[in-house]
């Protein structure tokens, strides 16, 4: 039977918040033809969301930050547990949590990171339910999407 956390996590579809404010999608989760390169497959475990410089990741419901550290070529990433579920924050610059944190509901995590590519400041989203990826998009409130 799952835990009280995982429930009350899993209540929340279709109504987390986006983890940047007014953040385009601009890498959609699964597989996709590449959009330049013919012949190139991305298989992506989340969003990417492009935003501005500066702007706030905050995290999307009630956890525990379990894991930050580095990523080669996408600065730091933070994870959250929300009970069975878990939500990866990556491309964060400016880190202002800690692993054991319990944050809420639109704390904030950081400040989203260059793209690697240098075309503007990129934030990939990730959500877990124990080790089966999950697509993160039905998850975010509609308006929030934006």
């Amino acid at each position: 039977m799952a835990n009280t956390a995982t429930k009350n996590f899993a209540a929340q579809r279709g109504n987390l918040l986006s983890p940047i404010y007014h953040g385009k999608i601009v890498g959609r989760y699964g597989q996709y033809a590449h959009p330049t390169f013919k012949d190139v497959m991305i298989n992506n475990n989340g969003i990417d969301l492009s935003g501005q410089y500066n702007s706030v990741v905050r995290n999307v419901y009630t956890g525990t930050v379990v894991s930050v550290f580095a990523i080669p070529g996408l600065n730091n990433a933070v994870m959250v547990k929300h009970g069975d579920y878990y939500t990866t924050y990556s491309n964060v610059a400016k880190v202002y949590v800690k692993q054991g944190q319990r944050l809420q509901t639109g704390g904030q995590i950081g400040t989203i990171g260059r793209a690697a590519k240098g075309g503007g400041y990129l934030l990939h989203f990730e959500l877990w339910y124990n080790k089966q990826k999950q697509n993160p998009l039905p998850w975010i409130r509609p308006k929030g999407r934006l």
